[in-house]
C-alpha cells in the first residue's frame, strides 16, 4: 500500500468516481507505484459497475496517468485476470505542490 500515493490521490481535482478508483488503485500500488487488481474488486468496493470501473481505468490508460505492467517475470505464478498496472505519480492530474518525491 502506498500511503502518499493515496494521499495524492485524494487531492486530485478528479470527480468522485474517478477519485475513488484511483484511490483503490494506489492502496493496492507497491513503493514503486506498481500493482495488480482485480477491476470487478474495485468495482464492488466502489459500488460501480464493472464496465464503469474498466472505462475509468481505460481513461487513465489513455490520459497517462496509469500504464500496463507485465508483472509476468518477477511474479510468474500471479493469477490470471489481475489488471497490472504503475501509476505515473508525476503526471498533472496530481497536485504538482504535493508531488511524491
Amino acid at each position: 500500500m502506498s500511503i502518499k500515493l493515496m494521499s495524492a490521490a485524494i487531492d486530485t481535482s478528479l470527480n468522485i468516481e474517478k477519485k475513488f478508483v484511483l484511490m483503490l488503485l494506489a492502496d493496492s500500488a507497491d513503493f514503486e507505484d506498481r500493482g495488480c487488481v482485480d477491476l470487478e474488486k474495485i468495482a464492488i468496493k466502489c459500488s460501480l459497475s464493472f464496465d464503469k470501473v474498466a472505462d475509468i481505468t481505460k481513461s487513465f490508460i489513455i490520459d497517462g496517468v496509469l500504464a500496463l505492467y507485465d508483472f509476468s517475470v518477477e511474479l510468474p505464478d500471479l493469477a490470471d485476470g489481475l489488471f497490472c498496472f504503475q501509476i505515473d505519480q508525476s503526471h498533472s492530474v496530481f497536485d504538482q505542490d504535493r508531488r511524491l518525491v
